[in-house]
């Protein structure tokens, strides 16, 4: 059984951007709900159970902390497709990660460090101190990547 495990990050100074020929975008200049429900079932649901347009809309853009500025997606250079998405969600000087998520055939290559540290630096000038982000104990990659980035558990 794999159990939710919660992650968190003080920031101390204002986080160092990531150089990678990846562009990060907000969900403002690109409003494509069918990139996201792409890449959220490839990646979490394998075809199976996938989202639809209206549970997107209630699960992110009608919750009352979602800005279309506090969601990005990294956009692969050679095909200007979505490879990635992040959002972010701030409470006070907490910022919380929604939904990293990085397509399988473009990981190892910076996709999810570049969406984090521009996560980061929109957490850090909303004035959080602390981002926080969950995932499955059992996403041993995942977990791996987080504890890279400074990440440790709550």
């Amino acid at each position: 059984m794999s159990l939710p495990l919660r992650l968190e990050k003080t920031l101390f100074a204002a986080p160092v951007t990531v150089a990678t020929s990846t562009t990060v975008v907000t969900f403002a200049d690109r409003p494509s709900i069918q990139d996201w429900l792409r890449l959220h079932g490839e990646i979490f649901l394998h075809g199976r159970d996938v989202w639809t347009e209206s549970r997107f809309r209630r699960e992110l853009l009608e919750r009352d902390w979602f800005l279309p500025q506090r969601m990005w997606w990294a956009i692969s250079p050679a095909s200007d497709t979505a490879i990635g998405a992040i959002t972010l969600e701030v409470a006070g000087d907490v910022g919380q990660i929604h939904w990293l998520m990085v397509d399988p055939a473009a990981r190892r290559r910076g996709v999810a460090a570049a969406l984090l540290a521009t996560l980061e630096n929109a957490a850090w000038q909303c004035g959080a101190s602390r981002i926080t982000a969950e995932t499955l104990s059992s996403w041993e990659p995942a977990v791996a990547f987080y504890r890279r980035q400074g990440y440790e558990a709550a």
